[in-house]
C-alpha cells in the first residue's frame, strides 16, 4: 500500500468501511439470541391486536421521550453541529419517520380490527389489462401537503380482482398462524431508521420476532432501540421478540474469502434452520411500496 493511500481515513472512497462502533457478536451470543426468539415466537404469533396496539402505543410514548437524543447522536455520528441547518436530516431521517411508521401500524391493525382489512386512501381501481391498482400513499390531507406530486399504488397479481382484493391483504392477520417465525434484519446504510422500521414490517406486518444486527458504523439505532422499545431488563431482549446483535463479525475466514461482516451472523441462523435472511429492506417492489406507506398488507 502507497504511503498516501495508508493515511487516508477510515470511510474514504479507498477505504470504504466505516469505524467499527458496536463490539462483534460472539457465536454464543448470537446462539442465545436466536434461543430466546424462538422461545417468544409463538407467544407473539397468537398475540391479540388490542395488545399489539397497546405496544405500538408505549413505543410511540417511549420514541417521543426519546427523540431528541436520538437525532443528536445521529449528528454526533456524521459530525453535525445541531445548531447548522442539517442538523434537522437527523430528526427526518430518524424518529420523525419512526412516528409515522408507528401511527400508520397503529391505524392499520385498528382498521384490521374495525373493518377485516387496512383502509385504503383512495378506491382501487382497474387499468385497462384488468391489473387491480391500489394507492397507498398519500394517505391523508397532510400528506398531500407535505409530500405535493408525490404518489404510491401497490399492482395487485393478475389473479387478484376489485372483488376479493379484501382477500389479499393483511395475510397475517386473516390466517392467524398458531406457529411463528424467527427473522433477520440486517440494518445497513446511514439513516438510523432504516433497522428499526424493517423491524417493525417484520413484527407488525408479518407477525415474526426478530434479530437486528446494526450496521457497523452506528451506535444509533441499535444502542437506542433498547431505549426506544420497550425493553425488558437483561440481555439486550425485548419483551415483544426484538433482538439486537453487533456487527457479527467473522474472526478467521478461510483464505481468498472476501471479508464479508454479515457472513458468521448468516451461517449461524442458517444452522438454527430458521431460513435466509433478508437485508434491511423488503425485497418486493409490492412489499417495498407497503412498507413505505406504512400500511399492513
Amino acid at each position: 500500500m502507497s504511503k498516501s493511500a495508508a493515511s487516508l481515513p477510515i470511510g474514504s472512497v479507498a477505504i470504504p468501511e466505516a469505524r467499527q462502533n458496536i463490539p462483534a457478536t460472539s457465536r454464543e451470543a448470537a446462539d442465545k439470541a436466536v434461543e430466546a426468539l424462538r422461545a417468544r415466537k409463538d407467544a407473539w404469533a397468537v398475540m391479540s391486536i388490542a395488545e399489539r396496539v397497546m405496544l405500538l402505543d408505549t413505543l410511540m410514548d417511549r420514541t417521543l421521550a426519546e427523540a431528541e437524543r436520538w437525532a443528536r447522536a445521529g449528528q454526533d455520528a456524521k459530525g453535525i453541529s445541531p445548531s447548522s441547518p442539517t442538523a434537522g436530516e437527523e430528526w427526518l431521517a430518524g424518529p420523525a419517520v419512526m412516528t409515522r411508521n408507528i401511527r400508520l401500524l397503529k391505524k392499520s391493525l385498528e382498521d384490521i380490527a374495525r373493518f377485516g382489512a387496512p383502509q385504503l386512501p383512495a378506491e382501487p381501481f382497474a387499468r385497462v389489462d384488468g391489473r387491480v391498482v391500489a394507492t397507498v400513499f398519500p394517505t391523508d390531507n397532510w400528506d398531500k401537503l407535505t409530500f405535493t406530486g408525490f404518489s404510491a399504488e401497490v399492482w395487485m397479481q393478475p389473479e387478484v380482482t376489485l372483488a376479493n382484493l379484501p382477500d389479499h391483504m393483511a395475510e397475517f392477520y386473516r390466517t392467524r398462524p398458531t406457529v411463528g417465525k424467527v427473522a433477520l434484519v440486517l440494518g445497513a446504510g446511514n439513516v438510523s431508521s432504516i433497522g428499526p422500521m424493517d423491524a417493525l414490517y417484520k413484527l407488525f406486518v408479518e407477525g415474526q420476532v426478530v434479530i437486528l444486527k446494526d450496521e457497523p458504523g452506528q451506535r444509533e439505532p441499535g444502542a437506542g432501540l433498547r431505549r426506544h422499545l420497550p425493553a425488558a431488563r437483561g440481555p439486550r431482549v425485548l419483551p415483544f421478540g426484538v433482538r439486537r446483535c453487533g456487527r457479527g463479525r467473522l474472526p478467521l475466514q478461510p483464505p481468498g474469502r472476501r471479508r464479508d461482516p454479515h457472513h458468521r451472523l448468516r451461517q449461524d441462523l442458517r444452522r438454527h434452520r430458521l431460513g435466509p435472511g433478508r437485508r434491511g429492506r423488503a425485497p418486493q417492489a409490492r412489499a417495498h411500496a407497503a412498507q413505505h406507506a406504512s400500511r399492513v398488507e
